[in-house]
């Protein structure tokens, strides 16, 4: 209705999500300027130094910038997605269930020394922090 008004955030939530898009995309400009610094040669195996000796990539920050975004942002939704389906086949198969949490004591709790009533607190701690994870999803 008024195009003329489009750049301007009116609300404050948008203003938010504006400061908060420009400082993630900043902290991935420091990281990418400081590889670029620290690099001697070009050719390591991580996404980034692939984009760095990429010259469709390296003269563009904003496109490495990007690029880079777009990875790890769906990283995070696969690993949210994965870790959904798993709790989603434990409680449909609760003996496969038991098996990961009979491992998770014989490899986790049990070696770090700590007690029997211990272990719930333990399991309940990861069990609580993979609900907070995909409650952000």
């Amino acid at each position: 209705m008024f195009p003329f008004l489009a750049d301007w955030y009116i609300f404050p939530h948008e203003r938010d999500i504006q400061a908060n898009a420009f400082a993630v995309r900043n902290v991935v400009r420091q990281v990418i300027e400081t590889r670029r610094k620290e690099q001697t040669k070009v050719g390591g195996g991580d996404l980034l130094s692939i984009l760095l000796s990429d010259p469709l990539f390296s003269e563009n920050v904003e496109v490495m910038i990007d690029e880079l975004l777009t990875i790890f942002f769906a990283g995070s939704q696969t690993t949210a997605n994965a870790t959904q389906n798993l709790i989603l086949h434990l409680l449909q198969h609760p003996k496969y269930e038991q098996a990961i949490l009979d491992e998770l004591y014989a490899k986790i709790v049990k070696p770090s020394g700590t007690s029997e009533g211990k272990r719930a607190d333990i399991l309940d701690m990861y069990t609580h922090q993979n609900i907070e994870e995909l409650e952000l999803y």
